[in-house]
């Protein structure tokens, strides 16, 4: 029986010895160790004939004591030959990480560039599915062993990136990024980073651009999928087996409903504003995830179809190129995961023919290392090499930096870990999991540790006082149709109050010292805040933030003219203070506000004008209708900006490379320093002309970003922290009696 069983697939192998030493890294990452199997019935009957047939080694019979596993892996592949590597996916890898890396470096170079992300979840849903249903039908499958290659597969490169940047965050970052990336790193070492980025940040955020494991959100999707599925599947699989029903119908099944709760859900959220929450949940990511899982279900080694696959491919690299505003995302990424599915299950062989595609595939083997890597170097690079990444001679510099660590993390960690088998792999992945615990707990008491003041010293760390974004239940005529503009206020009409503080992030950094101020003088104080129009009327606005997107818009006019008629109608408020950031109503806008707000001044006819103009008639009838009702208003001046992020002095780095840091001082030129002027001249013009108005200026309040101890006395570049806020405390009481 035992000849008649392996005598046509002998015939068909080469008679020289044959030996094997089985792998153990069928890996979804590692696709140059990737095998997939086909998948025809009865090897498990197969091996129990060996095992009750006979010792002989059916390869070679001269060696009758082969041990069982490498005689049962020797005959799985040539029972079960595998097919042709996939390298249509390794292409597909590369085409992912590179557009991740492009939008990185400036989204403007491909806007829908993120979506590479979307791509890779496709990817790891198809590959970790084919992996476990190819070891199940083979009886071999081990739920331990698959998450030991997953630790050993996920964790030595990542680990090496997040103490990297736990390193250098130390020694090279000022106040603010250190925050950023010590708020989040310990949560990227536990994988649960996009649970800590879902609480507060949104991904396109500006500021989040500064915490350097940004990218670490995907990962944490990927471990939770993998922590999930696999126990699933196999349940899915057991069930299936007890009522005799064929198991990749069950599973198909049970993977059509939940991609469709999941991407209901998904619509859902992003419909209603949740965006970070849509983002980075892994229930409204188990979509893309469960499309590959589909695929694999029902084409392993994929069909043939270079017609299709090639569209598949035009879906994706098209999706790139769309900018993905908020209402157009859902069907962008949409465009990509079918791309996806598309090119994975129909096989294109022009990449298995064609030379031309040999740097994709190289690309497409490091594709995990260059994901890890480029963000950290491209965050870390001015503060190492003090170059822009993006610009000139920095741009070569900083590809060079991170195709050299791709290079070397793959060649030197993920191989190297990939290839441990037996005893040596479960002591990795014992000690790898050990490693990520000590790691996580020591970013987490770094941070903890009077909240970095071990670092910067202290009053140098943002606090929470500190904070540009309050979060209070909007006025109900603002509540907003999705997040992008966010408001804080406690006045309204009602307020027993006889004071108020409105403008935008400007007024929050006032906050601590009016606050002082008030309860000096015995007065209530409440507060409205609105993102960088206040004090626009009707005949003002930017591109970007358009009153249109808010609830009863029509009805209620721009948060100017409804704060008016707020503030005209409470009879007890006496004393309005104003603060904002005066230069985001000019036209044309400095190339930050340009790029942050789009921030371009129109009339309600849509033509370009003057917009210092504008802002000087709309605060004049601001002022002139509130002193008009015998109300005071107090302009409170912008503080000056800085050239950079606040340091209380050289990091570490600078030390070392004998850098001069006099650059952080209050210098204030060019265009900034023109439209300071003018608010100044117009702050000091409205004082003249109406009684009622007073003019403070902050300059002489803050001759430094440090105080004479050497505390910071900054945020940011143009927000005072709590301390730098109350120095303005005696000038104000001196000057508003």
């Amino acid at each position: 029986m035992q000849n008649s069983l392996f005598a046509e697939p002998l015939a068909l192998s080469c008679q020289a010895d044959i030996t094997f030493k089985a792998s153990q890294n069928d890996d979804e990452n590692n696709a140059s160790t990737e095998r997939v199997y086909a998948q025809p019935p009865g090897r498990a009957a197969a091996l129990q004939q060996l095992h009750t047939g006979g010792s002989l080694h059916p390869l070679n019979p001269a060696r009758p004591n082969a041990p069982v596993k490498v005689l049962e892996k020797a005959i799985f592949d040539q029972l079960f030959p595998p097919m042709k590597r996939r390298v249509d996916i390794q292409v597909l890898r590369a085409i992912a990480v590179l557009a991740v890396v492009l939008f990185h470096y400036d989204p403007k170079l491909l806007p829908g560039g993120f979506l590479g992300v979307d791509v890779f979840f496709v990817i790891s849903g198809f590959l970790i599915t084919s992996i476990i249903l190819r070891q199940r039908e083979a009886g071999e499958f081990s739920i331990w062993h698959f998450y030991q290659r997953r630790v050993n597969r996920i964790l030595p490169a990542l680990s090496a990136v997040l103490l990297f940047c736990l390193v250098l965050g130390i020694a090279a970052f000022p106040p603010r990024e250190f925050q950023a990336l010590f708020e989040h790193l310990p949560w990227s070492f536990a994988q649960v980073a996009n649970f800590s980025f879902m609480r507060n940040t949104g991904y396109f955020d500006t500021d989040i651009n500064e915490c350097a494991v940004l990218h670490t959100w995907s990962l944490g999707v990927e471990e939770q999928f993998y922590l999930l599925w696999a126990p699933l599947l196999l349940l899915l699989w057991h069930l299936a087996t007890n009522q005799n029903k064929p198991q990749k119908n069950l599973i198909s099944k049970f993977l059509l409903v939940g991609i469709l709760a999941s991407f209901v859900i998904d619509y859902l959220l992003k419909l209603t504003g949740k965006e970070s929450l849509s983002f980075y949940s892994p229930i409204s990511r188990a979509w893309e995830l469960g499309a590959g899982c589909m695929i694999a279900c029902h084409s392993v080694s994929g069909r043939p179809n270079r017609l299709v696959s090639t569209l598949g491919f035009i879906l994706i690299i098209g999706a790139f190129f769309i900018p993905a505003s908020e209402s157009m995302r859902q069907w962008v990424q949409l465009a990509a995961v079918a791309g996806s599915i598309l090119a994975i299950h129909f096989t294109n062989t022009i990449f298995e023919n064609g030379r031309g595609f040999s740097l994709l595939k190289w690309i497409g083997d490091r594709s995990y290392s260059l994901y890890l890597w480029h963000f950290p170097v491209l965050i870390f690079f001015p503060f190492l090499f003090f170059i822009d990444p993006g610009k000139g001679f920095g741009v070569v510099l900083s590809i060079a930096a991170i195709v050299s660590a791709a290079i070397l993390s793959y060649r030197f960690i993920e191989k190297p870990f990939l290839s441990l088998t037996g005893k040596r792999a479960r002591f990795a992945c014992r000690y790898l999991l050990i490693g990520q615990l000590i790691l996580g707990g020591g970013a987490f008491a770094l941070m903890s540790e009077q909240d970095g003041e071990w670092r910067f010293g202290r009053h140098t760390m943002p606090n929470d006082g500190d904070h540009l974004s309050i979060h209070a239940e909007p006025p109900e005529p603002f509540a907003l149709e999705d997040k992008e503009i966010t408001y804080d206020s406690h006045f309204s009409r009602e307020s027993p109050c006889e004071a108020v503080l409105v403008g935008d992030s400007h007024a929050i950094h006032y906050y601590p010292v009016i606050q002082e101020l008030c309860k000096s003088k015995a007065v209530r104080l409440e507060r409205f805040y609105a993102l960088s129009f206040l004090a626009a009327g009707s005949g003002m606005k930017s591109e970007k933030f358009k009153f249109s997107r808010m609830k009863s818009a029509h009805e209620h006019g721009p948060p100017a003219d409804y704060l008016l008629k707020e503030i005209e109608a409470n009879p007890t408020v006496t004393e309005i203070f104003l603060a904002q950031r005066t230069c985001m109503f000019f036209y044309p806008p400095l190339p930050a506000d340009r790029d942050r707000y789009t921030a371009m001044i129109t009339t309600g006819e849509n033509t370009e004008i003057d917009g210092r103009l504008v802002y000087a008639k709309n605060l004049e009838r601001f002022c002139r209708r509130l002193t008009s009702k015998g109300k005071s208003v107090i302009l409170l001046g912008q503080v000056p900006p800085l050239m950079g992020h606040p340091k209380p002095g050289p990091t570490w780095i600078e030390v070392i490379a004998k850098r001069d840091v006099d650059d952080l001082a209050l210098q204030v030129r060019g265009k900034e320093a023109e439209r300071l002027d003018f608010e100044r001249r117009l702050y000091q013009k409205l004082a003249e002309q109406y009684q009622g108005v007073f003019y403070f200026d902050p300059h002489p309040s803050i001759p430094s970003h440090l105080d004479d101890a050497g505390n910071l006395l900054y945020i940011d570049d143009d927000h005072l922290n709590h301390q730098g806020a109350m120095l303005m405390l005696d000038r104000l009481k001196s000057e508003l009696k």
